[in-house]
């Protein structure tokens, strides 16, 4: 049964308020609420999770993916703990038969459960640990959401100049063919301190809250390389630290695929290497390398 509702609560999807004749549910893991056409839930299963008691558990889409990582990890405890019991099983059916190595198998047996004894008493830790791992990596990528990196811009040269930078940025979105009011860019940030003489151009973060905005840009992305004055700049998201090192791992292993299997088209889609059709492929833009974002020239490890 969902909790009652009341006039502060709004829906973490529209931001609109949930009222109390609203048909909405609350997410067990995050613990906010949602309209059901927000999160495109059947009448008939609204109507069977508000009868329901506190056993039938709902989640939202965004925590859905953190629910499956936790039960595929409970899943392999549990597989190993079985385990540890099936050999703990194996040791007392020796025992039966080999009396001279008695003392030695009970130590064995003392051993594995002691090994078993100590995992479940670590078990609701390590859950918990895991559980507030996959809910704070959620909660960065929630903050970073509407953020952008614009790499190789260069800066003006008695330093940081806000406004300086906002026409740069305009100046690049406009020549990939985005039309998009200055007025929208938020929160314009050079990342990291300014060294005297030092030539490394140091990126600029941005906020563009219009998700649609940030498609056209990043899609269309790959049009600054044939730009001669902007060939090297590069627009990328702005991924957690966990993002990128997972980005990195992506890309090897995509290299490592192409190699090995040269007849077909691989790209990265949703944090996974898949196949392309070819006409998948005819689709790509002119330029584009297959993946779900452009690499940016250079890098960064300042932020």
């Amino acid at each position: 049964m969902p909790p009652k509702k009341s006039n502060r609560n709004n829906c973490e999807d529209c931001k609109k308020e949930v009222g109390a004749d609203d048909k909405a549910l609350v997410c067990c893991v995050c613990e906010k609420w949602h309209h059901i056409n927000c999160q495109h839930v059947p009448m008939d299963d609204y109507k069977f999770l508000t009868k329901s008691d506190d056993s039938i558990q709902w989640y939202c889409k965004s925590c859905r993916g953190a629910s499956q990582k936790l039960l595929k990890m409970l899943t392999l405890v549990s597989k190993r703990q079985d385990q540890l019991e099936e050999e703990v099983k194996k040791v007392n059916g020796g025992l039966k038969d080999v009396n001279g190595k008695l003392s030695n198998q009970a130590a064995e047996i003392s051993i594995v459960m002691k090994d078993v004894a100590e995992m479940k008493l670590k078990l609701p830790e390590v859950i918990s640990e895991k559980v507030s791992e996959v809910l704070l990596d959620k909660r960065e990528e929630d903050l970073r959401a509407n953020n952008m990196i614009f790499f190789n811009l260069k800066e003006a040269e008695n330093g940081s100049s806000k406004e300086r930078d906002i026409e740069l940025l305009g100046e690049v979105i406009s020549s990939i063919g985005i039309d998009l009011d200055l007025s929208q860019l938020e929160n314009v940030t050079r990342l990291g301190r300014l060294f005297p003489n030092s030539t490394k151009i140091r990126p600029i973060r941005l906020s563009i809250e219009s998700r649609i905005k940030r498609g056209e840009i990043l899609r269309n992305a790959y049009k600054l390389k044939d730009i001669g004055r902007l060939s090297k700049v590069g627009i990328g998201r702005d991924l957690t630290q966990k993002q990128r090192e997972n980005n990195i791992i992506l890309k090897k292993t995509l290299e490592a695929t192409r190699k090995d299997f040269p007849g077909k088209i691989w790209a990265i889609r949703r944090d996974k290497i898949v196949e392309l059709q070819p006409r998948q492929a005819i689709n790509l833009p002119a330029g584009a390398t297959g993946t779900t974002l452009p690499a940016p020239q250079g890098s960064w490890d300042g932020y």
